[in-house]
């Protein structure tokens, strides 16, 4: 079982790792199609555009550790963290549609959306122990 410290250590890690795949990837992508590799300034204000992604992680592993610190085990403790997941991108949905001024039932769509991705985490992360 891990430690909740190399927990937070790993789950730290894989976040940044996965962040600076995406964007190595983005940034190849939109470049080397001329022949020509990224400045340093384009790299950093791709990443810096980027990082939102890392920070959003936040509440989930925050809640995840927090689960851990109070004695959940590591399997309940990461659903917590989807919970607090699901919970936000409801919220960011329900928000996206508010300030959209989207009509009720479009509005409605967007949250419900964003539920379903949820849902589809928990899915995936369920079929990982079956």
């Amino acid at each position: 079982m891990l430690s909740t410290l190399a927990l937070a250590v790993a789950i730290v890690v894989t976040l940044l790792v996965y962040w600076l795949a995406e964007q190595y990837a983005e940034l190849l992508g939109e470049h080397t199609h001329s022949g020509r590799l990224p400045t340093p300034a384009q790299t950093r204000a791709s990443l810096g555009a980027a990082w939102p992604m890392v920070t959003a992680s936040c509440f989930p592993v925050v809640s995840l550790l927090l689960a851990r610190i109070l004695g959940a085990s590591t399997q309940a403790a990461a659903y917590v963290g989807l919970a607090v997941t699901i919970g936000l991108l409801l919220l960011y949905g329900w928000n996206a549609g508010r300030a959209a001024s989207l009509p009720w039932t479009q509005q409605l769509a967007v949250t419900l959306t964003a539920a379903a991705l949820g849902a589809a985490m928990v899915a995936l992360k369920a079929s990982l122990h079956h």
